[in-house]
């Protein structure tokens, strides 16, 4: 019998992660809420590192679009922000 090597990320794991899902904000407050139920002190940090990168991204691409020069940074920026909002609505 074989055991399973979690720290190797499997094909399979792979395609689930890409295939356009995406946690929502009610999602990450859900799971902060269920951190803080079951004292999970890690996944409590990691759901607000996730919020605080959401809400900084819109104000870093404001001030990179600013700057008039475009680049393929900030048009990756520019899709990821849009998918968010466009999931809120």
């Amino acid at each position: 019998m074989s055991t399973i090597d979690f720290s190797v990320e499997s094909e399979d794991e792979i395609y689930e992660d890409l295939s356009g899902w995406e946690l929502t904000d009610k999602d990450l407050e859900e799971m902060l809420i269920r951190s803080r139920q079951t004292m999970d002190v890690p996944l409590r940090r990691l759901v607000k590192q996730a919020q605080y990168l959401r809400w900084l991204m819109p104000k870093l691409l404001e001030l990179a679009e600013q700057s008039g020069q475009e680049n393929t940074f900030i048009d990756l920026a520019r899709g990821a922000l849009r998918t968010t909002q466009d999931k809120k609505s």
